[in-house]
């Protein structure tokens, strides 16, 4: 009926059109049939979208989703009695995907982080370059989402983008700093129970005897703790502690 347009017909191999709708039916012929019909669907298809025209405005390809943007638009437009302008619908359009590249990549962070979670505490430099590789792949899906659009739309949101992936390493980098303080606490009491049972037992005889010890229990700290500033907070705040409770007890003896 249409021989210049890209359709043809798709032929019923069945005696009775009821196949169609008794999707019950298991007998061969049925199912070879509704095979067969969805075979013929698939090359119709395959066929309207390799000889679709690609369509762009501003040089960007109109995909499904900023085509549906696109009407939106339109018909907001029609609806609120204002002038229909290409430019000002391109900028829309923009500002839509610009928003849904954003939250995708922001999702994208997050989940990262998420699977990071269980590796946690790490060091301070694991930590930033964690964060330095996530955010890296944020922006590069982001410009990949948004290439094309409206340059202006696009550097905004960018500039939004980066912004609130600072804001979520922030969130990281004292959840991270938290879990470190607490391990360094767990090693440093551990590493220490030996001083404190000899300190109670009278072991030592002099500070220095004592001094001894407690320069070996740090050194070991360092090697067992995690390589962040909490933990440095963490050992010169209970090493204090621990001095003053030792050279205290020694003055008492005199």
């Amino acid at each position: 009926l249409f021989p210049d347009r890209d359709c043809f017909h798709v032929e019923k191999n069945m005696l009775s059109e009821s196949i169609l709708t008794e999707m019950s039916d298991n007998s061969t012929d049925s199912i070879s049939s509704l095979n067969d019909i969805v075979k013929k669907l698939g090359v119709l298809r395959d066929k309207i979208l390799l000889n679709a025209e690609i369509k762009r405005i501003s040089g960007c390809i109109v995909t499904g989703t900023l085509f549906v943007s696109l009407a939106e638009y339109y018909i907001s437009m029609l609806n609120s009695c204002n002038t229909i302008s290409i430019p000002d619908a391109f900028g829309a359009i923009s500002q839509s995907a610009c928003e849904r590249a954003n939250s995708r990549c922001i999702d994208g962070y997050e989940e990262a982080f998420l699977n990071l979670r269980g590796k946690l505490p790490l060091d301070s430099s694991e930590i930033s370059f964690w964060h330095m590789s996530a955010s890296r792949d944020a922006i590069d899906v982001y410009k990949t989402w948004t290439s094309g659009l409206q340059k202006q739309n696009v550097n905004r949101y960018k500039l939004q983008l980066e912004e609130k992936l600072k804001t979520l390493f922030e969130r990281v980098s004292a959840e991270n700093a938290k879990m470190c303080e607490q391990k360094s606490l767990k090693i440093i009491n551990e590493l220490y129970r030996e001083l404190e049972e000899k300190i109670h037992s009278n072991v030592y005889q002099d500070f220095g005897e004592y001094d001894r010890d407690r320069r070996r229990v740090r050194a070991r700290f360092f090697e067992l703790a995690p390589k962040h500033p909490s933990a440095l907070v963490v050992i010169h705040e209970f090493m204090e502690d621990a001095v003053c409770s030792v050279v205290k007890r020694f003055i008492n003896k005199l």
